[in-house]
């Protein structure tokens, strides 16, 4: 998960009791509520770019996808359109400044 790499913290230190499910056992949806959570506090903070705020909330969007797997071409080459490009392209502005692309020439 992004947010885990970012962070360098596993998303199970991030569950509150309110996350869990029967017998305080925490269940797929838990992880998507910590992350929820973990992804609007960052935010409200300003503490992502716009390519890496888009790459988490579409990777959140495909978790509730149950056609979504990597094994599917067509949804790996989503991924590819809308997350590593973007994250790409953002890191290469920032490196080494925009493109002639990016400037419209």
């Amino acid at each position: 998960m992004l947010l885990e790499i970012c962070y360098l913290r596993p998303i199970e230190e991030l569950l509150v009791p309110e996350d869990l499910g029967p017998n305080n056992q925490p269940t797929e949806i838990s992880y998507l509520q910590a992350a929820r959570r973990w992804l609007m506090e960052k935010k409200g903070k300003g503490e992502f770019s716009f390519a890496f705020l888009n790459a988490i909330s579409y990777c959140l969007q495909c978790f509730m996808n149950p056609y979504a797997s990597l094994s599917n071409q067509a949804f790996s080459k989503t991924i590819e359109e809308r997350i590593l490009v973007p994250l790409e392209d953002e890191m290469n502005m920032l490196l080494f400044g925009p493109t002639d692309r990016q400037l419209g020439l």
